[in-house]
């Protein structure tokens, strides 16, 4: 078979009688020719050619031409040889994974995934998907007890979408409080592509948990809570919001205050109210009885903070309906 050294060695037969280096795997067996063995409708070709040649050896070539490494979960820990997984086993493995093998998983099911794959320890996972190769680190991360926590949220009904982002509504973040604390544990995996994929390889919640929500407040600073008090009155008196309940939480409020974030309070609090057709109220009496350096606080908090400040507004709203 040649020396091991790529995941397409790893998982190919090792077959090839040519002379010439392999562009694929990178073995000296290679002996047709890579504008003649491949269609012309491939998309993935800078994928596939890794080594300075243009023919390929008929171990990747048996890869390309094999539909189970475009539409099946791959899984290898035997050299030469590869099996067909259920979507449920991919997490398994992950979870308690062997001294080494080849996991690929796809997306789409349209895209060559192995060509992404590389060759996983304990240590370090590199598993192949549609259009990157996803590298999980075992030092870095506690990989086992990040998937349980995202299938955790799944299953009490966090969306998978904004788990992937980690762009959570104001609703999600009322709804489940403690998310904040699950991002902290899992945003780590988001840039390597480790969330989304333990996302879609979660399998699906056949009867959600029922999430029973404290009602006790979260432990916010003096600083935190004067910044939920000013939006909260802007909130309070707004035409809009009073009109137009869902679309002032669902994003409304929120991009106005960026908007206008980077002023000073007053003239934040001035621009922010005419926006959101608002009037005075008790944010005017902050302007006068505090500070101006529990202010600026107020100001800092706001720009930092803007999302989860406005999610506690909402939260606060619903509770003392």
């Amino acid at each position: 078979m040649g020396q091991i050294n790529n995941a397409r060695s790893f998982l190919g037969s090792g077959s090839g009688n040519g002379d010439k280096l392999c562009c694929s795997c990178g073995q000296i067996r290679a002996e047709k020719a890579v504008k003649k063995a491949i269609k012309s409708t491939f998309t993935n070709l800078d994928d596939l050619i890794k080594f300075p040649s243009m023919y390929i050896c008929d171990s990747c070539l048996e890869l390309y031409n094999n539909p189970d490494f475009r539409f099946k979960s791959i899984f290898s820990d035997n050299p030469g040889s590869y099996v067909v997984i259920e979507r449920s086993r991919a997490l398994q493995i992950l979870s308690d994974p062997p001294e080494q093998y080849v996991l690929s998983l796809p997306y789409s099911f349209k895209k060559h995934h192995w060509l992404f794959a590389g060759i996983s320890t304990r240590e370090t996972a590199k598993i192949g998907t549609d259009d990157r190769e996803v590298v999980l680190d075992y030092k870095q991360h506690d990989i086992p007890m990040i998937i349980g926590e995202i299938m955790e949220m799944i299953s009490l009904g966090v969306p998978r979408s904004e788990i992937i982002t980690g762009n959570y509504s104001i609703f999600t973040l009322d709804k489940y409080p403690f998310v904040k604390n699950s991002e902290a544990l899992i945003s780590g995996l988001r840039h390597c592509g480790g969330v989304e994929l333990i996302v879609k390889y979660t399998p699906a919640v056949k009867e959600k948990k029922k999430y029973e929500k404290k009602e006790e407040n979260p432990m916010l600073t003096s600083s935190e809570i004067n910044a939920v008090n000013f939006l909260s009155s802007i909130a309070e008196n707004s035409v809009y919001r009073i009109e137009n309940g869902m679309q002032f939480w669902g994003g409304f409020f929120e991009r106005r205050v960026n908007r206008f974030k980077e002023l000073n309070i007053k003239l934040f609090a001035e621009k922010l109210t005419t926006a959101v057709a608002s009037k005075e109220g008790i944010w005017c009496n902050m302007l006068k009885e505090l500070t101006e350096e529990e202010l600026e606080d107020i100001m800092a908090d706001i720009r930092s903070k803007t999302h989860i400040l406005i999610a506690i507004v909402y939260g606060e709203r619903s509770k003392n309906k």
